[in-house]
């Protein structure tokens, strides 16, 4: 996914350099930068946020069936 994000981020960069009438070298280090850019936030993102999702959620879901299976048993 990160390598999408940045492919992304870099074919905007290339549309906006020759839409701008952009030197083509320019256009094409602007397009690894940005590249390098996307992928660099994606992975930050997922870090902070997209990971620890889960965990939590996970937690919440093993207490919950491990607590109503315990209540199960009793009489």
């Amino acid at each position: 996914m990160p390598k999408v994000i940045g492919g992304l981020a870099a074919l905007a960069a290339l549309i906006a350099g020759i839409l701008g009438h952009v030197d083509p070298l320019a256009c094409v280090g602007r397009a690894a930068l940005a590249f390098l850019l996307g992928w660099i936030a994606y992975q930050v993102w997922y870090v902070l946020f997209a990971s620890r999702i889960p965990t939590h959620t996970l937690e919440f879901e093993s207490r919950r069936s491990s607590s109503s299976e315990g209540s199960e048993g009793a009489p």
